[in-house]
Formats: C-alpha cells, sequence, structure tokens
C-alpha cells in the first residue's frame, strides 16, 4: 500500500506541477508559485527515485518481500514506477532535464559506472570475505 501512495503521490505533484510551471518560471513570478513548483519537483523526484530504489528486489528492501508474496504486484508496481521514472526524469522530451551534450553524457556516464563498480566491489567485500570470529 505504501508504494501505491507514493506513485499516486508522486503522479500527482507531476501533473500539479505541469499546471503551475510555466507561470513559476516567468519574469512576474511570485514566491509562492516558484515556492510551489519547487515542492511539487522535489515530491516528484523524491517518490519516483524512492520507489524505483525500494521496489528492488533486494532482500533487505520492501521490493524483495512484496515479490515473495505476490509476484504479479511487484511486475506491475515496479514496472509502473520505472516507466514513470523513465518517461519524466530521464526522457529529454518531457523538458525536466535539458539535452546533454557529449561531453556531459560521458562525463555522467563515467561517473555512473563508477559509482556502481565502488558499489559491488562495498558489497563484494562484506558478503564474500570470510568471517572470523572475534
Amino acid at each position: 500500500m505504501t508504494a501505491l501512495w507514493t506513485l499516486g503521490l508522486a503522479l500527482a505533484a507531476w501533473l500539479l506541477r505541469s499546471t503551475i510551471h510555466a507561470s513559476a518560471q516567468g519574469s512576474g513570478a511570485g514566491f509562492a508559485a516558484q515556492m510551489a513548483d519547487a515542492t511539487l519537483s522535489a515530491v516528484l523526484v523524491a517518490g519516483l527515485e524512492g520507489l524505483v530504489i525500494g521496489l528492488l528486489p533486494l532482500r533487505f528492501l520492501d521490493g524483495e518481500r512484496i515479490k515473495r508474496w505476490n509476484l504479479r504486484v511487484w511486475l506491475a508496481l515496479f514496472g509502473l514506477s520505472l516507466f514513470a521514472f523513465v518517461e519524466v526524469l530521464l526522457n529529454p522530451a518531457s523538458g525536466y532535464i535539458s539535452h546533454g551534450d557529449g561531453p556531459t553524457v560521458l562525463s555522467a556516464l563515467i561517473v555512473f559506472l563508477g559509482f556502481g563498480v565502488v558499489s559491488v566491489s562495498f558489497w563484494g567485500f562484506f558478503r564474500l570475505r570470510s568471517r572470523q570470529p572475534t
């Protein structure tokens, strides 16, 4: 239920943000409109990122419990969350992120791959090392 509420809240924030974003970016935009736009953006990003990460089927995340409970429900929730994440946050045509040029995309890819290597190495070290009694 938490995942459904979070997805609904994120999508509601996205719809509300789309109605006020143009007026909040105008030259005469007031503080309240800019604050509402920023708040709705934060709710959208945090909700979608939290869902995609939280629904991963890892034993210490909710995604594993939901997947064990009902595979179809997990597939539907994770699929919807991942689709919304890609469509809203990663799709350059959506206007949420800017179009990256070659060096910007390459820099982001290098950072992403480096973080992945460090994360997997960190996990592997503690997961695969022999446990010595203390």
